[in-house]
Order: structure tokens, then C-alpha cells, then sequence
């Protein structure tokens, strides 16, 4: 018996098919010369008349034709989206992780949904921003942050002083120069802090949103191996409207 993952595979191709047969006969049906032929003989008046040559143009389009065109391709295709919808409304699975079923009997529509909500989901985790690797974290419950450990560091002033570079002589007066000194004024205690997460929580929320995605697409294809029963109305409903 025919599975619905054979039917998924045929119906891109048949609707392809459908799709050209459809255009192809629309612009055709808008060349009217294609549909119009010519049968013209001429006849002397008098016996020994001059004789024209006859003249015909064949019909190189039929109307009939095209309609069964569309009817085969549009038939095909109508028969197969309702045996393929007919069967996604009963084809279910699992979602398994492990021995651990995370949802049951889950439609295959809803596991087609499923597995790009997560993959929009996966693009969102791998974009969070991390803590700094250079800095030593800890966790800060009451404000629900992360602190980095205290580094303290020196606050100064300027002071400026003057030095005797040569002392004076009873000839000469001492050689003074300013010098400009950093004074040590205070200290600072720095502690960073962060909304982020830790690269290790990130990978692991990664890790499992990959999990997940691929169990359902192993449910997805699973769920695609229900076996369907050929449905079919595109015959009464195309006779409906050609006849």
C-alpha cells in the first residue's frame, strides 16, 4: 500500500505539471488565429474562366483538446492533495527523546510546524549573549545577576613640587625645576555585573533544542510512513464543469 512520506514525494512534480499544462493551455486560448481554420475554393462564372488557386488554413488548436489536457493534469493533482491531506489529518507520532516521550500523538502537520518554530528557537539561543571568560562569575540570587569578583585599583592626584637640581654657590644661585608626582588619593572597588548567561548554560540549552528538533523530525518521518488510501473527486467535479 501506497505510504504518505510516496504520496509528499509525487505531489511536488504533479502540481508542477499541473501548473504548465494550466499555463500553457491559458495563453494559448487567448491566440484566437490558433483556433480558426479556412477552407476557400473559387469557381468561374463562365466555363473557360480564369481559375484561382484554393487557399485553406488548417486549425492548429482545439478547445476539446486543451480541456482534456487540463482535465488529466488538474484531476491528477486535486486526487492527490486530497489523499495527502486525507492522510496528514490521521498520520500521528511521538516525540521521543530517549525513552522520554516529550508529546504523543502528535499530527504530522503540527511536527511540519514544530520543527521551524525550533529552528527559529535554536537561531534565537545561539545569539544570547554570554559572560566574559576572563572574568570569574558568580551567581547574585537576590538580583538575579551575575557578579564578577572585586578588582580594586588606585586613584591618584597630581601634586606638583619643586626640587633643587644644583645647589647654589656664592656664585651662582641653586637650579630649581618643578616636578609634577602622583599622589595616591584613594581606591577603587570594581565589580561588574551581568544579565548575561554562562557559555556552558548557552551550549547546554543548544545542545537540547537540537535534541528536540531532531526528534521531531524523526517523528515527522514516522508519522509519514501511514499508509493512505487513494481519495479521489477531481473526475466528478471536472465532468461538473466541462459537461
Amino acid at each position: 500500500m501506497t505510504k504518505l512520506n510516496q504520496i509528499i514525494a509525487l505531489e511536488k512534480g504533479v502540481k508542477a505539471t499541473a501548473e504548465t499544462t494550466l499555463t500553457k493551455a491559458y495563453h494559448e486560448a487567448q491566440k484566437p488565429d490558433l483556433f480558426a481554420g479556412l477552407i476557400r475554393t473559387y469557381e468561374p462564372l463562365e466555363e473557360d474562366g480564369y481559375v484561382l488557386p484554393s487557399e485553406s488554413k488548417k486549425v492548429t488548436a482545439k478547445v476539446p483538446s486543451l480541456v482534456s489536457e487540463i482535465e488529466a493534469a488538474v484531476e491528477r493533482l486535486i486526487d492527490l492533495t486530497l489523499t495527502k491531506d486525507t492522510a496528514n489529518a490521521v498520520a500521528k507520532a511521538d516525540v521521543k527523546v530517549g525513552d522520554t516521550v516529550l508529546a504523543a500523538d502528535v499530527p504530522v502537520t503540527t511536527l511540519l510546524w514544530l520543527e521551524k518554530q525550533l529552528t527559529n528557537l535554536r537561531t534565537f539561543i545561539s545569539k544570547l549573549p554570554v559572560t566574559d571568560v576572563a572574568d570569574d562569575w558568580t551567581w547574585d540570587g537576590d538580583n538575579q545577576v551575575f557578579r564578577s569578583a572585586t578588582v580594586k585599583t588606585m586613584r591618584s592626584r597630581k601634586s606638583e613640587d619643586f626640587i633643587v637640581v644644583v645647589p647654589p654657590t656664592d656664585k651662582h644661585p641653586a637650579h630649581v625645576e618643578k616636578v609634577t608626582k602622583d599622589v595616591p588619593e584613594g581606591t577603587w572597588s570594581t565589580t561588574k555585573l551581568s544579565g548575561a548567561v554562562s557559555p556552558s548554560q548557552r551550549d547546554t540549552w543548544l545542545a537540547q533544542v537540537t535534541t528536540v528538533t531532531e526528534a521531531v523530525k524523526t517523528a515527522r518521518e514516522q508519522a509519514n510512513l501511514a499508509e493512505v488510501v487513494d481519495a479521489k473527486m477531481g473526475k466528478k467535479i471536472l465532468d461538473y464543469i466541462f459537461r
